[in-house]
């Protein structure tokens, strides 16, 4: 199994578009700071929030398809008798079948920065 350390489309677009020069992998705890407290304020706009919903589904189809993948690799080491790991490759197909759900838009729920109450990502997207 592959380890892949990119991002979710998702997640670098709205890093992006709160601070295009911001780098998530800088240290610097300055900068960081300055990130969150642009991302409190920060406000999306109609055309911002269709690509998010946009990105949102690739990122899932992604995660749904590396459960299959996943899935697949793991029955295919029990037909091996290789269990311990198809163990591990079953475990992961759990872990990106829930990932895959967390980015329906149906069942996101996001922060509302202004007075720290939830609501589904789906209304906070229209």
């Amino acid at each position: 199994m592959a380890t892949s350390f990119k991002r979710n489309r998702t997640q670098e677009y709205i890093e992006s578009e709160i601070d295009p020069t911001y780098d998530p992998l800088d240290d610097d705890g300055s900068k960081r700071k300055a990130f969150q407290q642009k991302s409190e304020l920060f406000m999306f706009s109609t055309c911002q929030k269709i690509i998010i919903r946009s990105y949102l589904e690739q990122d899932a189809y992604d995660y749904l398809f590396s459960a299959f993948v996943s899935f697949f690799n793991g029955i295919q080491n029990i037909c091996e008798n290789n269990y311990s790991w198809s163990t591990v490759e079953l475990y992961y197909t759990m872990f990106y079948q829930l990932t895959q759900l967390l980015f329906c838009p149906s069942s996101i729920t996001c922060v509302n920065s202004m007075d720290a109450s939830y609501i589904p990502i789906a209304k906070a997207l229209t």
